[in-house]
C-alpha cells in the first residue's frame, strides 16, 4: 500500500494551526498541573531546580526559593516542549528526517527559553545585568531550536533556512516587546499586566507566522517537483 503523500500548502497550515494551538493548550494545562503537583508531593525536592541552585543561576539576589520555582517551572516547560513537538512532528511526517530530534529540539528550545523568560521578567526591575544575560539565552534557546528544526527540513525543503530565521527574528522581537512593556508600564503599575498579556499573544502568533511559513515553502516545494517531472 503506497504511503500517504506528505501535507503541504494550505491543508498544512489549517492543520497546523488547529492542532498547535491544542497542543499548546494541552501542555500548558499539563505543566501547569506538573508543577502545582510536584510542589505539593515533592516539596523542596526539585532536581532542576537544586541544579540550578548549584550552578550559580540564581546568583543575582533571586534567592534559593525562587531557584526551586525556575527548577519547577522548567521541568513545566520541558513537558509542554514535548506535547507541542510531538504534535508537530506528527504533521511534518514525510519533510523531516528525524521526528526524535524536532521533538528533541522542542522540549530543549521551549524548556530553556521559558526559564529564561521568566529569569529576564524577574531581573528586569533591579539587575539589569540578569535580565540581559537572561534575555540573550531566551534568544539563542528560540534560535538554536530554529535552526536544528531547519536542518532536519533543508533534506526535502530548499529554503528550510528560512525556518531558523523566523525564529530568530521572532525571540529578539519578543524580548524588545516584553523590555518595552515593562519600561513603560511600570510607571503606571501595568508592566506585569503588559508583560503578561503578550506571552498569552505570543502563542497564536507563534502559531499564525510558522503555519504560513511551513505552507509557502510546503508548496513552493511540490510546484518544483511537478515542474521537473515535467
Amino acid at each position: 500500500m503506497p504511503s500517504e503523500p506528505p501535507l503541504a500548502g494550505r491543508r498544512l497550515r489549517r492543520l497546523w494551526i488547529k492542532r498547535n494551538l491544542i497542543s499548546m493548550i494541552c501542555g500548558l494545562a499539563l505543566g501547569s498541573a506538573w508543577g502545582v503537583g510536584s510542589l505539593l508531593v515533592r516539596g523542596s525536592f526539585v532536581p532542576f531546580g537544586l541544579m540550578l541552585l548549584y550552578l550559580g543561576v540564581c546568583q543575582y539576589g533571586l534567592g534559593a526559593i525562587l531557584c526551586l520555582v525556575l527548577g519547577v517551572i522548567l521541568e513545566s516547560a520541558l513537558l509542554f516542549g514535548g506535547v507541542v513537538g510531538w504534535a508537530q512532528q506528527r504533521l511534518l511526517r514525510g519533510w523531516i528526517t528525524s521526528p526524535k530530534i524536532w521533538v528533541g529540539s522542542a522540549i530543549l528550545g521551549w524548556g530553556v527559553f521559558t526559564v529564561a523568560i521568566f529569569n529576564f521578567l524577574v531581573s528586569f526591575s533591579y539587575s539589569p545585568g540578569g535580565a540581559i544575560a537572561s534575555g540573550l539565552i531566551a534568544i539563542a534557546a528560540a534560535s538554536g531550536m530554529g535552526y536544528v528544526q531547519s536542518r532536519h527540513l533543508e533534506s526535502a525543503i530548499a529554503a528550510s533556512g528560512r525556518w531558523f530565521r523566523l525564529h530568530v527574528v521572532m525571540s529578539v522581537v519578543a524580548i524588545v516587546a516584553i523590555s518595552t512593556t515593562e519600561l513603560l508600564g511600570r510607571p503606571l503599575g501595568l508592566s506585569f499586566l503588559g508583560s503578561s498579556l503578550l506571552l498569552v499573544l505570543a502563542v497564536p502568533i507563534y502559531t499564525l507566522l510558522t503555519a504560513s511559513l511551513l505552507a509557502e515553502l510546503t508548496a513552493q516545494t511540490e510546484t518544483a517537483v511537478l515542474d521537473l517531472a515535467e
